[in-house]
């Protein structure tokens, strides 16, 4: 249970920073399911303090990271590099005694695991699906941001809300004089379940109003007040097989049966010697992928056919808006009533640990399991606020920072005073 004294809760936030970030497609789904995570990782900017390996070693980035390079000259060596280099961090922490239970060791050995599926999964992909003639990329990895108005209703005063994001890459169709964000994505399941109701999902939605910004970072200056007509997505999923005995070179040996209902029969065996060859299993990934077809590797656009400021959309940033300034205390970020968000994807959230204990005992859980994490820039423009709360007054004393602005143009609230 926890403390419904405001006052008492308020004093959590003595010495202790937090910050007013730029709304993101992750921070607006994240602030829908579960307020209470929205406030710990955005708000509070805290994260686990046991992650060995850094977040660009999973699977998922690195397939990610080889989408975005393997279209340009050595593109795919500079992933390589980029890999290696996290390796030899790893060993160095490893060779330095620090790896008791060999943790270090195994993480080394799943980020080579990783690269070579991930570089094998690229290959196979682009192999499928060549890029179009009459396609220019206008750029890659490009990271905009733009403050526009939700307000709903004429008689509403502005509301303006921030919003950033990183398309992954932006193409312009001469043929047709269509513009699509390209995105790329993998998955643990067929292609056709992952993408039920992506439509009209947050991330098309919010890319969409981004493409004028990003065009003007490209230096598209002739194409700025275009939205895009469309959405591509680049997406493959896992295979299901891994690396074994199976991908060792062999060769075929003749076998007289000498017994059974086959006795004097004939038969052929494989006998397997060495070690698994990355090219033998690469041949073997070909077969999975050929045999699941597009439920395993699609690379397809979704016209939009809907306002770019449409009513869902304007509903959704209603509801988050007033959470990028609220005073970070558990009373005004409750947590997610159906308990959904604490195990999806079948696992525990990061924050159970906090969520499940009253909020005087988070500064010794804060200090053994967590450590704050400062927010990165992507736009200097955009950059988060940090904030400070002095000991006098309580949550309802406090007036919500909002940010104010016109409908055009970056605006920034000032620096809020304690």
């Amino acid at each position: 249970m926890e403390s419904k004294n405001p006052n008492k809760t308020f004093a959590i936030l003595q010495n202790r920073s937090t910050f007013i970030q730029s709304w993101r497609q992750s921070s607006i789904k994240d602030c829908l399911r579960c307020k209470r995570c929205y406030m710990f990782r955005y708000r509070w900017c805290l994260v686990p303090n046991y992650t060995r390996v850094s977040k660009g070693s999973s699977l998922g980035s690195i397939v990610h990271r080889l989408f975005e390079l393997s279209q340009i000259p050595d593109g795919v060596k500079q992933v390589e590099k980029e890999v290696g280099e996290k390796i030899q961090e790893l060993r160095k922490i490893r060779d330095s005694g620090a790896d008791l239970l060999g943790d270090y060791d195994r993480d080394i050995k799943t980020l080579e695991q990783n690269f070579n599926k991930a570089k094998m999964m690229v290959a196979i992909f682009n192999e499928k699906f060549p890029r179009p003639a009459g396609l220019e990329v206008l750029g890659r990895e490009i990271k905009a941001g733009v403050v526009f108005n939700a307000a709903m209703g004429k008689d509403q005063p502005p509301l303006a809300v921030p919003v950033t994001g990183i398309l992954d890459e932006l193409d312009y169709m001469k043929d047709g004089d269509l513009l699509f964000v390209r995105d790329y994505k993998n998955t643990t399941r067929p292609i056709s379940f992952t993408l039920t109701g992506y439509q009209w999902t947050l991330q098309p939605r919010i890319y969409r109003i981004l493409v004028g910004a990003a065009l003007a970072q490209v230096g598209r200056e002739d194409l700025v007040d275009r939205v895009a007509d469309g959405f591509i997505l680049d997406i493959l999923q896992v295979p299901s097989i891994e690396m074994s005995g199976a991908d060792r070179d062999f060769t075929i040996k003749k076998k007289e049966l000498k017994s059974g209902p086959r006795k004097g029969q004939v038969i052929e065996e494989k006998e397997y010697f060495g070690d698994p060859d990355p090219i033998n299993y690469l041949e073997r990934c070909k077969l999975w992928y050929a045999e699941k077809g597009l439920e395993a590797a699609s690379s397809f656009a979704i016209r939009f056919n809907e306002d770019p400021m449409n009513a869902e959309l304007m509903t959704t940033l209603n509801d988050v808006a007033p959470y990028a300034g609220l005073v970070p205390v558990p009373e005004l970020f409750p947590r997610d009533p159906s308990a959904s968000f604490c195990k999806e994807w079948e696992r525990v959230c990061e924050y159970y640990p906090l969520c499940s204990c009253d909020p005087s005992a988070w500064p010794a859980v804060i200090e053994s399991q967590y450590k704050m994490e400062q927010p990165t820039v992507d736009n200097p423009a955009f950059a988060p606020i940090e904030v400070e709360y002095a000991e006098t007054g309580a949550v309802a004393k406090y007036k919500p920072i909002f940010l104010e602005g016109a409908e055009n143009g970056i605006h920034r609230n000032p620096k809020p005073t304690a």
